[in-house]
């Protein structure tokens, strides 16, 4: 509690003393960063969330479904940034079996799965693949899935709701999250690919600027080191 207030006063503080009032940008609302468990309904999602990864380090995320009925067969695609991560290895998780492929031009892994022959429909929660990669740059990368498919025992699709992962290393590459990054986030604020003030490796979420989601991710992973 009292490190999210000192947290909270240090960052009021930098807008506060940031020429433009926060650089003359309006801080959008953070994005609604659900816990998968609080969701209604079948859901795939990657897992974890959000992975801390050093340059050179290798991870490891499963994409996962939750709550299904009569799983019968999956197939998704798994888009990533290729210059902030390799891609090293695809394992298809039982009860399934399947193929993948993964196309570095594109930036995505594909991977398909039914249930291996003699095992029923699968009900539960589970991951359904396990993806390892290596992280070779700087910055952060959004794990986004799409073109998701699920289908039951009658190969009807099941509704389904998505969620994506993000990678991100510390913004200035010492290995832990603290003061510095937070420092550097605000001085990139507001920023997108072009502005003279753009940092991508302020970009935590991956997502073309700036913003107050990226002070939060790293808020949310304040302290953590990972060397």
């Amino acid at each position: 509690m009292f490190r999210s207030a000192a947290l909270s006063i240090f960052l009021i503080t930098l807008v506060t003393c940031t020429s433009g009032s926060f650089l003359g940008i309006t801080a959008e609302p953070a994005a609604d960063i659900t816990d998968c468990k609080l969701m209604q309904g079948t859901i795939l999602y990657v897992d974890p969330s959000v992975t801390l990864l050093p340059v050179s380090n290798i991870s490891k995320v499963n994409v996962a479904v939750a709550d299904v009925v009569d799983l019968f067969g999956f197939q998704f695609y798994f888009g990533y940034d290729t210059t902030i991560l390799d891609i090293l290895g695809v394992a298809i998780q039982f009860p399934f079996e399947g193929s993948y492929e993964i196309n570095e031009t594109g930036g995505y892994v594909y991977a398909m799965g039914i249930v291996l022959i003699g095992y029923p429909t699968f009900n539960g929660s589970a991951p359904l693949v396990s993806i390892t990669f290596e992280a070779v740059s700087l910055g952060g990368c959004k794990l986004h899935l799409y073109d998701t498919n699920l289908v039951d025992s009658t190969l009807n699709p099941i509704p389904h709701t998505i969620t994506d992962g993000w990678v991100f290393g510390d913004v200035d590459g010492d290995g832990k999250i603290e003061i510095i990054d937070l420092v550097l986030v605000v001085k990139a604020y507001g920023s997108y690919p072009g502005h003279p003030r753009w940092n991508p490796n302020a970009d935590t979420n991956c997502d073309g600027k700036v913003d107050i989601q990226d002070l939060v991710l790293l808020i949310k992973h304040f302290g953590e080191h990972y060397l």
